[in-house]
């Protein structure tokens, strides 16, 4: 479902009643138009919405408007730190697709993709668009090895699937540093990784995990934080990644996903703090 500005704030007490009853229905509601109506942005923080749809006037003044271009890359942060999806609204040419894709737009949708389409239609169009879809497909079960997945329904794992990218990592290699904000999460599959404090390469060695482990995980808990210890390659790595901003709106819609998330975050930080406690290498 979709809602302007304006119409949000025509009466705020009772839509903000019915989008928590809409919400509780599993229905998403999208904030369309987004930046042409209500001056504050304080709303946001008073209603449940799940997307900001940015205005396509916008959009097509992207092309050599600085301006303009400094107005879509801070709608689309402001989503992005608040776990929103983020929709550009009338996409028609490719440089425009291209600049969205480069800041990290969650959606896009207009003219450039394809035109309304009759309803037997849409599935082969969508397959011309995504054929690396199918591929992630394989991904899911992969997924349920590692603990903080491993309850989630089949369309949320395909969810997920679709933001993981495949890398190898070699033996050695450092794969975050003490004092970097991480913008990715590292689902290890294969390997192992010493958790150190310390730069790179040096430090004292606290925790070594093995494979099924997720690091950067913190990161989700705390988009802004800084990575307090380092993760350094033992053997070589077979890991899946995906970004954190595309992954918040997905944790935001399963708080089953959050909670068990938060309680493995503290469960690890509490293991470090123990090993390092105890001289542990």
């Amino acid at each position: 479902m979709e809602i302007t500005e304006s119409q949000l704030m025509e009466n705020a007490e009772s839509v903000k009643k019915a989008l928590l009853r809409l919400g509780s229905c599993g229905i998403r509601v999208n904030i369309d138009d987004f930046g042409t109506g209500f001056s504050s942005l304080s709303y946001l923080s008073t209603f449940q919405v799940d997307a900001l749809k940015i205005d396509q006037s916008f959009i097509r003044s992207l092309n050599g408007d600085d301006r303009n271009s400094a107005i879509v890359r801070s709608i689309n942060t402001l989503g992005q730190n608040l776990g929103l999806d983020v929709i550009a609204e009338g996409i028609e040419t490719q440089e425009q697709s291209q600049y969205l894709r480069a800041v990290k737009c969650s959606y896009g949708q207009g003219y450039f993709y394809a035109r309304p389409l009759e309803a037997d239609t849409i599935s082969g169009s969508l397959g011309n668009w995504f054929p690396a879809s199918r591929d992630k497909k394989a991904l899911v079960s992969r997924l349920r090895a590692f603990e903080l997945f491993a309850e989630l329904q089949q369309q949320d794992l395909l969810e997920i699937a679709e933001i993981c990218e495949e890398i190898k990592i070699q033996s050695g290699a450092v794969v975050l540093h003490k004092g970097q904000i991480g913008d990715l999460i590292y689902l290890i599959e294969a390997g192992s990784v010493w958790i150190y404090d310390g730069e790179a390469g040096d430090g004292d060695f606290t925790t070594m995990l093995q494979a099924p482990t997720i690091v950067g995980a913190l990161a989700l808990v705390d988009p802004e934080g800084i990575q307090t210890t380092s993760v350094k390659a033992v053997s070589d790595l077979h890991v899946m990644t995906f970004p954190i901003f595309p992954f918040l709106p997905i944790l935001r819609r399963i708080p089953a996903l959050k909670k068990k998330l938060h309680h493995a975050t503290a469960q690890s930080v509490s293991k470090q703090s123990r090993a390092a406690a105890a001289g542990t290498v």
